[in-house]
């Protein structure tokens, strides 16, 4: 009979390969929770600091609010805000700052810190460092200016718009590094902003008043001018300013307001450029536009650099930079007209009046205001004399005669004069501008020189001929009839000479009773003058008389006569 075999009792214990297979199972639990604890209390130190960090940004945010918006720049140098800021342009720190709070082109720098003279200490700071809990945390601060439209709850934007205004974004930048080679995910840093209105008065005030402005004329104003400027748009409450950015330049008092048109002076400042303009009501509501301060323009030169006076309108190219068109051209001691034709060139014409000669000022001015002033030299007139001639009879020296000159540029006013010694004018007379008729009284026969010079010094000369005739002898006179006139009666007398001339000068006086009331003399012939007498009514009465004839140009020649009453 087979026998079966015999089968073994179970083991009583565990088996070496147990108790590794059970090590191992234990050391992997042991790992993960190890691992887990360790983790737990890394996260829990990144969690506290992180912590830390709002606590930290939000106080300083605090004080930020705390500090009255007219003082957050104070202190805050360029310098300093350079150094603050230029860095995040190449530091992964930027992702933790809203894109507002970023220096860029679109944001005027001159808003971001405050102007010299700087004060010593900063009211807010820019840059710190605080340790807690042996961790340093660098807390940097930013003022910058954003773009908000009036609605509430809009973006804060880095660029202006129409309606938007500006206003400060304060931001708090907080960063720090774990001890022990720990490292945040997406870096350590937390950041908090607050927008603040640097005007005073909240943007998220749902009461404050929304203007807007639709224009501005002129949109334009040249450096140093000042220009009445007229604001239009919406909702302009009363008591409303006008401000302006940086160097734009100031405004005065607003004159009027209507509630859509506002208009006020403004005096561009000296720095060309794009400024925004603003109105601001009484209750911060504020409106912004872009206005212009344009450069003022020059004149380098003129062709001509001179005009002369009497020749009408000269033609003159002014040459220079920054004309506008429209551009409007005048000049002192007469008129002037301009025509644009680029920015650097005027086709213009002036015409003296006689007023200035020499230097004389040509101002062009732009439409924008601008102005430039060059000098035009105005010289004296230059007229011509082209013929001259004797026109009046011929007569003896020291007698009248006519003279008439022909020419050009002859002006009212004119005189004529001739050298000493050759004869006397008596009058000058102007036909237009090219006739000059003289009366000349000569000395002498032959050539004589007369210049004619304009009231502003121009002048011309000719020569003329004059003829005279030979000197004639004095007048002689020989007797008087009757000599023994009748007493008591109306006597006509007569006085017979040689050389009397109808035009001479006759005159009678006499002495002693027997003669009264002698008429007056008159020329009879050229040997000939009468006079008429009342004698006295007694006889033998005598008086002397004295006959005097004074022909053109010549002396007195007198002769006494004595009659004696029947």
């Amino acid at each position: 009979m087979q026998q079966r075999p015999r089968r073994l009792a179970p083991e009583v214990g565990t088996s070496v390969i147990e108790v590794i297979v059970a090590l191992f199972v234990v050391a992997l639990v042991m790992t993960g929770a190890g691992t887990f604890f360790f983790n737990s209390l890394k996260n829990s130190g990144l969690q506290s600091q992180r912590s830390t960090a709002v606590a930290l940004t939000n106080q300083a945010l605090e004080k930020v609010q705390a500090v009255k918006p007219d003082q957050l720049l104070i202190g805050r140098s360029q310098d300093v805000v350079r150094a603050l800021q230029n860095p995040l342009v190449a530091d992964a720190d930027v992702q933790a700052v809203t894109t507002q709070d970023v220096v860029t082109s679109t944001i005027p720098e001159t808003l971001n810190y405050q102007p010299p003279p700087v004060a010593a200490a900063e009211v807010v700071k820019t840059d710190r460092l605080q340790t807690v809990d042996g961790t340093s945390y660098r807390l940097r601060i930013f003022v910058n200016v954003c773009y908000q439209a009036g609605t509430i709850g809009t973006t804060c934007t880095r660029t202006s718009s129409a309606g938007s205004s500006p206003i400060f974004r304060a931001t708090v930048l907080t960063t720090w590094t774990p001890a022990g080679g720990v490292t945040c995910p997406g870096g350590c840093r937390f950041s908090a902003s607050q927008l603040v209105d640097f005007q005073g008065d909240p943007k998220f005030n749902l009461n404050i008043s929304l203007p807007t402005i639709t224009g501005v004329t002129p949109g334009a104003v040249a450096a140093n001018q000042t220009r009445a400027l007229t604001v239009t748009g919406t909702n302009f409450v009363a008591g409303a300013t006008v401000i302006i950015q940086g160097g734009g330049g100031s405004f005065g008092s607003v004159v009027t307001n209507t509630g859509t048109s506002i208009t006020v002076p403004w005096t561009a400042g000296s720095t060309p450029g794009s400024y925004t303009l603003s109105v601001v009501n009484p209750d911060g509501g504020r409106a912004d536009y872009t206005v212009t301060v344009t450069p003022n323009p020059t004149i380098t030169s003129l062709m001509p650099s001179s005009i002369q006076n009497g020749a009408g309108n000269t033609g003159v190219i002014i040459a220079g930079t920054g004309f506008q068109a429209g551009v409007v051209v005048s000049m002192t001691g007469g008129s002037g007209a301009g025509t644009y034709i680029n920015g650097s060139a005027i086709s213009a014409s002036f015409a003296a009046d006689g007023s200035i000669i020499g230097p004389a000022a040509v101002t062009v001015t732009n439409p924008d205001g601008g102005s430039a002033t060059a000098t035009l030299t105005i010289l004296a007139s230059t007229p011509t004399i082209t013929g001259g001639m004797q026109t009046g009879a011929v007569t003896y020296a020291g007698q009248p005669t006519q003279v008439t000159l022909t020419g050009t540029g002859f002006m009212t006013g004119a005189t004529v004069t001739v050298p000493a010694g050759s004869g006397t004018v008596n009058s000058t007379t102007l036909t237009g501008a090219t006739t000059a008729t003289i009366s000349f009284t000569p000395t002498m026969n032959g050539q004589v020189t007369f210049t004619l010079t304009n009231p502003d010094g121009g002048s011309a000369s000719r020569p003329v001929s004059v003829s005279t005739l030979a000197p004639r002898p004095l007048p002689t006179l020989s007797t008087i009839s009757p000599a023994r006139p009748t007493k008591g009666s109306l006597v006509n007398f007569i006085v017979t000479g040689t050389g009397f001339d109808p035009a001479a000068v006759i005159t009678v006086s006499w002495t002693g009773d027997g003669l009264t009331t002698p008429g007056q003399a008159l020329y009879r012939s050229p040997t000939e003058v009468g006079f008429t007498g009342t004698t006295n009514s007694g006889n033998n009465k005598s008086a002397i008389i004295t006959v005097t004839v004074t022909n053109p140009g010549q002396t007195a020649v007198s002769q006494v006569f004595t009659v004696t009453t029947n």
